[in-house]
Formats: C-alpha cells, structure tokens, sequence
C-alpha cells in the first residue's frame, strides 16, 4: 500500500527530476553532437541519461537529493562472416 508521504516523495521525485531534464537537455544534445563531429566515421552518437535519488526514508520530512548524470557514447561497427567451411587459396606466398 503506498502511504500519502509515499505519493508526496514520488511526486517530488518527478518533479524535480523533470526540471533536471528540461534544464539540462540542450546541453546532453550539445554534448552528442560535439561528440560526434570529433570522429567523422562514427555512427549516431547516443547519449545515456541516468537518474539517483537518495533520502532519509523513514523522516517525517524528508529531503531529497536527485542527481542527473549522463554520458556520450560513439559506436563504430563492423561486420564479418566467419565461414570456416570455406577454403582459403593462397596466392603466391
């Protein structure tokens, strides 16, 4: 059963977590693209968006901390087929 303090807590969570990402979202696509300019054989960058909160859970009133952190990623791939049924000539050693 979730209390009304329970309620309270998430609502403060959401809340504050939301004015994170409307603060910090022009940074994190800021962030991407300039990530992705540096290497022009990168794929899309992606940005991984992580949220911690941490509170004293059993206080009447309890204060919040919610952190937004995030992280850019640029992925290179590759493929190959590896068939070690298939035989290999070699020309001229």
């Amino acid at each position: 059963m979730i209390t009304d303090q329970d309620k309270a807590v998430i609502a403060a969570i959401l809340e504050e977590a939301h004015a994170l990402l409307e603060e910090k979202i022009g940074a994190i696509r800021q962030d991407a693209a300039e990530a992705f300019q540096m290497k022009e054989d990168a794929e899309k960058p992606e940005a991984k968006i992580s949220l911690s909160v941490k509170w004293p859970t059993e206080e009447l009133k309890p204060e919040l901390e919610v952190t937004l952190g995030w992280t850019i990623s640029k992925k290179f791939t590759t493929t190959h087929v590896v068939d070690p049924t298939q035989t290999t000539i070699a020309f001229g050693d």
